[in-house]
């Protein structure tokens, strides 16, 4: 029997000059009414919005969509759409924003493109982790237009009948689901973290990355702090 420390927990903080926001100022919440345009999946732009879904949600909880047949084999479904569904709405950034790097994160969804202001800021293929999207690197305060596009189409998963998207298990459904935030980072933040722990030695060695949204080099110190607890036993 083995017995090792348990590290359970890493705080690392950056401290620099420019001014500091604390986690109830840093965070817009994005649920509720946005406008909604369904096109086809090749379509590269849409600026004619007819329709509204509140968010989070799918089409298919709010019966958006084509009426579906009947299926005696397999989940049925009210509607179905394959396509892009494009969502859209005008967000505010405060004041005390003013400089940050503002960051949207989704936390369920399918592929995305994501535009602000008109312009393609981001996209994200992936099925199986929240999207993320820097909106913008040094924030000015002010009203601008955000608008997602999320496709669905079949043709982007080449797996046949995966639960990805078959309506035998999970169906294939547009929408966002789970948090839609945007968040506000200082220009000089922590980016991320690894860890190598040597048992050996019983060590760690901690490399971090910072990210710098600042047109010149700036000084930051980085304090980490690891909270041991007892060893652990297995």
């Amino acid at each position: 029997m083995k017995r090792l420390p348990l590290l359970c927990a890493l705080c690392v903080s950056v401290v620099h000059s420019a001014p500091a926001l604390n986690a109830s100022e840093n965070t817009l919440l994005l649920a509720g009414h946005w406008q909604l345009s369904l096109a086809p999946a090749t379509t590269e732009k849409t600026e004619t919005y007819p329709d509204a879904i509140a968010l989070p949600g799918t089409l298919d909880q709010a019966g958006k969509g084509e009426s579906a047949a009947p299926n005696i084999i397999e989940l049925n479904r009210r509607v179905t759409f394959n396509g892009t569904a494009w969502f859209q709405r005008d967000i505010t950034l405060p004041e005390n924003w003013r400089g940050a790097r503002v960051e949207l994160t989704l936390e369920r969804t399918r592929l995305t493109r994501v535009f602000l202001d008109g312009q393609l800021v981001a996209t994200n293929n992936s099925l199986s982790t929240p999207h993320r999207a820097t909106l913008l690197e040094n924030a000015t305060p002010g009203t601008r237009r955000l608008a997602i596009a999320v496709n669905n189409d079949p043709k982007n998963y080449p797996m046949n009948f995966s639960h990805v998207w078959s309506d035998r298990i999970q169906t294939n459904w547009n929408g966002i689901l789970g948090q839609i935030t945007l968040t506000a980072h200082p220009p000089v933040s922590l980016a991320g973290a690894q860890l190598f722990p040597n048992l050996k030695t019983r060590s760690l060695e901690i490399q971090l990355t910072t990210r710098n949204t600042t047109p010149s080099p700036a000084n930051a110190t980085h304090a980490p702090q690891i909270n041991n607890q007892p060893p652990h036993t297995f």
